[in-house]
């Protein structure tokens, strides 16, 4: 049979290529649904994550410029993407996102600000820090420039640009120490308000901003403060701060309490190494002692709930060994070591420099998380 050509009506011509070419008007409760569940990440295992990585990968490609008019949709992919790995893919939509949100809604807008600091994330998470600075910085600027209301985005801002100034690059203590009592008072007076019966918002619509969320952000704050006091090696305050987070810290988030057990391990091992150098061995033996607890307590978070994936599990899987190292247990310090090295070459590839410094510490001549 002679093949039959059918002439189709324009309007069912333009039809057929809304199905085939979804566009932001067309499958918007397609993208809400995703965008959910992007936004929860942090708070499923990782392998349910695993499973649907490269549907993302082909979402965000299939817009290679976000819009704005789906923002909660969006924004959430490149933090999505480094919790499974993909370190280069989450930068590289965090870009894409903050340039459209600077061509779609201005430079100087709130929500460019949030992206710009979004990138700093990004960064941070593939253990970039260098690179980090910069933008954690920029969305600071950019959220004051635009003259947004005092709320939690503007906290979070203060929150990471303090965070960019306890590194080595450039490392400022007093402008950290500022950046976070600001975002402590913001968020004080934001839980202040919400107890009065008011409301408080955030640019992000996926996460009801209510009471619960505001104190458990403030225990961030502290989380942050307990990491700028163990390098300016005050390892009590940081305990003290470690344990005002790990109060905050909602059932619902077990990745943040491997934080906060991950940053009290560290705390009482530096404690402990503190005792012995004043030849206090049996106090020592006490913090370490502590102190495996908690790093023990992360690690079985971490790998339950983010795997090898991420860059927290390797630096916890690093702390345990530098304890072992600390109390003489070389066989036990040698495995975690060699974990370490097995990760950062999964995580990073056989050229992270990471990877050296590593197996130096294998001579056992001791280290610090």
């Amino acid at each position: 049979g002679a093949e039959k050509r059918i002439a189709l009506h324009p309007l069912v011509i333009e039809v057929v290529h809304a199905m085939l070419r979804p566009t932001v008007e067309n499958c918007g409760a397609f993208l809400d649904r995703m965008g959910a569940f992007l936004f929860t990440a942090w708070l499923r295992p990782y392998q349910e994550n695993l499973a649907v990585a490269e549907n993302v990968l082909a979402v965000a490609a299939y817009f290679p410029e976000p819009d704005t008019r789906a923002l909660d949709a969006f924004e959430p992919i490149s933090g999505f993407l480094w919790q499974v790995g993909r370190f280069d893919a989450s930068i590289e939509n965090a870009h894409r996102f903050y340039d459209a949100c600077c061509r779609q809604l201005g430079e100087n807008s709130p929500m460019a600000g949030y992206a710009a600091k979004n990138v700093g994330g990004c960064y941070f998470n593939s253990r970039r820090m260098r690179e980090s600075m910069p933008w954690y910085r920029l969305g600071l600027e950019i959220m004051l420039r635009s003259g947004m209301e005092e709320n939690e985005d503007l906290a979070m801002a203060y929150e990471k640009a303090g965070r960019s100034y306890t590194w080595e690059y450039d490392q400022d203590f007093d402008k950290a120490q500022a950046c976070f009592e600001q975002a402590l008072a913001i968020r004080q007076r934001n839980i202040a308000a919400l107890e009065r019966g008011e409301k408080r918002d955030m640019l992000m619509k996926n996460e009801h901003y209510g009471l619960p969320l505001a104190r458990e952000r403030v225990g961030e704050t502290y989380m942050e403060l307990g990491r700028m006091y163990q390098l300016k090696g005050e390892y009590r305050k940081a305990l003290e701060c470690t344990q005002l987070h790990e109060q905050s810290v909602s059932e619902r988030n077990p990745s943040g309490l491997a934080y906060s057990n991950f940053d009290e391990g560290v705390s009482l091992y530096h404690l402990g190494l503190e005792a012995r150098a004043a030849l206090r061995e049996e106090e020592a033996g006490q913090w370490w002692s502590q102190a495996e607890e908690k790093l023990s307590k992360a690690l079985e978070i971490n790998l339950r709930m983010r795997g090898t994936l991420a860059a927290d599990t390797v630096e916890n899987q690093e702390a345990l060994g530098d304890l072992y190292a600390a109390q003489g247990r070389l066989g036990e310090a040698s495995n975690a070591y060699m974990a370490v090295l097995s990760m950062l070459e999964g995580l990073f590839g056989r050229d992270d420099p990471r990877l050296l410094a590593v197996k130096e510490k294998m001579d056992f001549g001791g280290g610090t998380p």
